[in-house]
C-alpha cells in the first residue's frame, strides 16, 4: 500500500520535477533554463484533462501520508518518517519557485533547477525506503 504510493510518487513527481532540466548541460542559457523549469514545474502532471504543477500533484500525495485522508481506507501518518521528512522539506523549499514561476517572477534558476533535482533524489529514497521494507 505504502510502497505503491511512494512508487506512484517517484514516477509522477519524482521523474517529471526535473524531467526537462535534468538533460540541460551544467551552465545552459537562463532562456533555456526558465523554459525547461516551467514546463517542470508548472505542469509537472500533463492529462488530458490539463496539467497540475508540482506543488498540486505533491499535495495531492501527501494528504494521505500525514492521516489527512485515507491511503486505501486505511490511515497513515508518516510526518515523523525520517524519508518523508526529507522529501516534505524539499518540496517546501520547492515551493517558493514554483510559486513565483506561477506569478511570472524572476527566479534563481540555478538555485530551482537543484530544488527540483534534490525532490527527484527525494522521491527515489522515499520509495527506496518502502521496497526495502517488502
Amino acid at each position: 500500500m505504502i510502497r505503491d504510493h511512494a512508487a506512484r510518487i517517484k514516477h509522477d513527481l519524482g521523474k517529471y520535477v526535473a524531467f526537462q532540466a535534468r538533460w540541460l548541460p551544467d551552465d545552459p542559457a537562463d532562456d533555456e533554463l526558465r523554459e525547461a523549469l516551467v514546463a517542470d514545474l508548472l505542469s509537472t502532471r500533463r492529462g488530458p484533462d490539463g496539467s497540475m504543477d508540482a506543488l498540486q500533484v505533491w499535495d495531492a500525495f501527501r494528504a494521505p501520508l500525514v492521516g489527512d485522508e485515507p491511503l486505501e481506507e486505511v490511515s497513515v501518518d508518516l510526518s515523523e518518517h525520517r524519508a518523508f521528512v526529507e522529501l516534505d522539506q524539499s518540496m517546501t523549499a520547492l515551493r517558493v519557485h514554483v510559486e513565483a514561476l506561477r506569478a511570472g517572477e524572476d527566479i534563481d534558476l540555478g538555485l530551482a533547477r537543484a530544488q527540483a533535482l534534490c525532490v527527484a533524489q527525494a522521491c527515489t529514497a522515499f520509495l527506496n525506503t518502502f521496497r526495502e521494507l517488502s
